[in-house]
């Protein structure tokens, strides 16, 4: 296990999203998203919605992050319910 690893917990869910910034902002900005591992696993616009369709696709601890608007620059937020 590598340093990043160890010092975060969710690196493989920020690098996902890191790596598909322009992706997600083109097709989900302004809404809510679920990644778990290397998957985008649920968007919408509703927090409560996403979390419910990435659970009932088996999913039960996903990241969920809200993808700023293009005209909003800087950090995502990030949030993982157990």
């Amino acid at each position: 296990m590598d340093d990043m690893e160890n010092s975060d917990p969710r690196a493989v869910e920020h690098d996902w999203i890191a790596r598909n910034r322009e992706f997600l902002r083109e097709n989900h900005a302004g809404n809510w998203i679920a990644v778990q591992g290397d998957r985008l696993v649920a968007a919408g616009s509703k927090l409560k919605d996403v979390l419910e369709k990435a659970r009932s696709e088996g999913f039960d601890d996903p990241l969920i992050t809200a993808v700023q608007r293009k005209e909003l620059h800087g950090v995502m937020m990030f949030r993982s319910w157990r």
